[in-house]
């Protein structure tokens, strides 16, 4: 397992040094806000509500129960007339949608596509993503679209509550990542899917346990607008979820730490 990728800080540079769109806004708010950073979240459900193909394993049957529920948590932050959309989404992957779902958000919330960033937890027990034409009776794409209609709305509320905030970060460490990848006794590769030797727990070998953390504090009172959270960790923990919904391990840690802090707190997987 190699060391993971913290999206959000590279993101949150990448609004810093002038990558970040442009965003609609008004004149006066942008002149009393020059140089504050405003930061703004909202948790969207994004649990499908009839039966889908699952992402994650082949061959499944359409979903049955929901263990709990699929959230996207947007965290909005403006800086003078730059916006950033960051997204993290419980669900498998974007594949081949993650463009024209990017799109398709991007006209219809009045911002420039490579201001958005879309991120999935890759839990093994959310809808496949597909696209269609108005048309097509696919649940899969029927879902996409009200995902994408979703987004758009969580977009707005996220935009609504603004706040001008301080950013804070720190990093922890937790044991909760395994390397599930058994060395071959020829030493000449690691087993895999395809391997005679099963995909198990590996207690020798590397896993990246640092738990990186950036908040938003509120400028006016220091109180929480926003915590994000990037781990390392292949996110799946449940055997029995061939037809069962759930956000897994990363879903039950954001719902874990919204409880504690109020606020939105959006995952990132790392490798």
């Amino acid at each position: 397992m190699k060391r993971g990728n913290f999206t959000v800080l590279l993101a949150y540079a990448c609004m810093l040094f002038g990558c970040a769109g442009k965003a609609d806004v008004n004149t006066t708010q942008m002149e009393q806000n020059e140089g504050k950073l405003l930061c703004g979240a909202t948790t969207v459900d994004i649990t499908p509500g009839f039966p889908v193909s699952l992402a994650g394993y082949p061959n499944r049957p359409l979903s049955g129960r929901v263990l709990d529920p699929l959230a996207a948590r947007i965290v909005s932050m403006r800086l003078g007339a730059s916006e950033l959309m960051l997204i993290s989404l419980d669900l498998c992957g974007l594949y081949a949608t993650a463009d024209v779902l990017i799109d398709e958000i991007a006209r219809a919330v009045s911002l420039e596509k490579e201001s958005i960033f879309l991120s999935a937890t890759h839990n093994h027990s959310g809808p496949v993503l597909a696209w269609g034409d108005a048309k097509d009776e696919n649940p899969n794409v029927r879902y996409t679209r009200e995902l994408r209609d979703r987004l758009v709305a969580g977009i707005a509320n996220a935009r609504a509550n603004l706040k001008t905030v301080y950013v804070a970060a720190g990093m922890g460490i937790s044991p909760v990542g395994i390397n599930r990848r058994i060395f071959q006794s020829d030493k000449t590769r690691w087993s895999g899917v395809n391997s005679m030797v099963p995909i198990t727990r590996s207690p020798g070998g590397p896993t990246d346990p640092e738990v990186r953390v950036v908040g938003f504090l509120r400028e006016e009172d220091l109180s929480w607008q926003s915590i994000m959270f990037s781990y390392s960790c292949h996110n799946r923990s449940f055997r029995d979820s061939r037809t069962a919904i759930t956000a897994d391990i990363f879903g039950q840690s954001a719902r874990m730490a919204e409880a504690r802090f109020g606020v939105p707190a959006a995952p990132f997987a790392g490798a």
